[in-house]
């Protein structure tokens, strides 16, 4: 069989949906009813084209410092789905519409539901059902979550509703955390069948070349082992602040040369924030004491503690609402007002220096764990 690449197969994922005719239509929609009936040849090759992409996925999970405890796909669950289809329609729940089999619910608002089409395939809404079941029978989950396109929220509350009208209560314990859309610098729509798509390899080999140049600038400096994996995390840093620092159904348009600034709103100038105060609490030979020092604060003093304070609170928040950019962008305010602070009040042979000193050992602290939360290294040094 033909060695293909990534590449290739894009390629011919765009040119097949650019040039898309009732003939080609026809071809695909055949070549999935085979997959679904276990033709050994199409099989083959589909499992062939699912390892090159998967293989490409890990490489890139890797350099984001991502791993996952379980892989697996909807498509997994192609028998399954078949028995869930039988079992709604013994129940009633189902019924046969012009050849398909559908659910009505346009009582509540959801239109239909189509589980299996004409041709007798299934599709993502019968596998989902299967799968939720089988999940929860393997792993007794309090809580089920579906990060995917807010484009796809009808999709999951129709199967919600399914499996609530199948008895299964805990369906209410399933959520879809929807997601706006990554736009080009011209506000359009990446598209992938368009071509129009950017690949995450791209953007890491790019925002990494960046970040090399930018530190060149400050030091001498070389990809060695402790370089490059600095490198690595400040890389890591810049991509997934911009992914986070924006409400999670909003629309994000992608600017590269913006997101690596060592200053301003990204994730650099986090990284590079802490670096400083580690950095100054090393000149100052800081040594963390078991307790805190009863000090009245000056307002500065006082604006920066503040903030600390409300750490908990942005945390649980995030939690209840599923939006980790209130931590980002605590983040952000949390290092601006530590600059600020450092601007105004004098700590290394001032009168308040020991003071001074725990209120930036304490900054660091709490910048590190609201960074970790959202998947960001702090490093001690750019």
């Amino acid at each position: 069989m033909k060695e293909y690449s990534l590449n290739y197969l894009q390629e011919l994922y765009v040119r097949t949906n650019i040039e898309m005719n009732d003939e080609v239509e026809v071809a695909a929609r055949n070549y999935f009813k085979l997959m679904e009936e276990g033709d050994k040849e199409t099989l083959e090759l589909w499992n062939k084209i699912r390892n090159i992409s998967l293989k490409e996925f890990n490489d890139i999970y890797s350099l984001l410092g991502i791993s996952f405890d379980v892989v697996s796909g909807e498509s997994e669950y192609v028998q399954k789905s078949r028995e869930v289809i039988k079992e709604l329609m013994n129940s009633g729940i189902a019924k046969k519409s012009q050849g398909s089999i559908i659910v009505d619910l346009e009582d509540e608002g959801e239109s239909v539901g189509i589980l299996r089409k004409s041709d007798g395939t299934t599709i993502y809404l019968s596998r989902d059902i299967a799968a939720a079941i089988d999940r929860k029978k393997k792993y007794q989950f309090n809580e089920m979550i579906y990060e995917v396109g807010a484009e796809q929220k009808l999709h999951f509350k129709q199967l919600v509703t399914i499996l609530s009208r199948m008895g299964y209560e805990w369906s209410s314990n399933l959520r879809h955390i929807a997601h706006g859309l990554y736009l080009g610098t011209d506000g359009k729509k990446l598209s992938t069948r368009q071509g129009s798509s950017v690949k995450m390899k791209d953007i890491w080999e790019y925002t990494f070349n960046k970040v090399t140049n930018e530190l060149k600038k400050r030091e001498s400096y070389d990809l060695q082992e402790e370089g490059l994996e600095r490198t690595k995390k400040i890389t890591r840093a810049a991509i997934f602040y911009v992914d986070l620092s924006s409400y999670r159904e909003n629309d994000i348009k992608y600017n590269l040369d913006a997101i690596v600034s060592m200053e301003g709103d990204t994730g650099p100038y986090l990284l590079y924030s802490y670096a400083r105060c580690k950095s100054i609490l090393g000149k100052l030979g800081y040594t963390r004491q078991e307790k805190p020092l009863k000090t009245r604060p000056t307002d500065k003093e006082y604006s920066l503690i503040s903030k600390f304070i409300e750490f908990p609170e942005r945390v649980l928040k995030a939690r209840v609402t599923d939006d980790p950019s209130l931590i980002a962008r605590y983040s952000m305010e949390l290092a601006k007002e530590f600059n600020s602070f450092y601007t105004h009040c004098r700590v290394k042979g001032s009168n308040r220096e020991s003071y001074r000193a725990q209120i930036i050992d304490v900054y660091s602290s709490i910048l590190r764990d609201s960074l970790k939360l959202i998947g960001i290294e702090t490093i001690e040094r750019m």
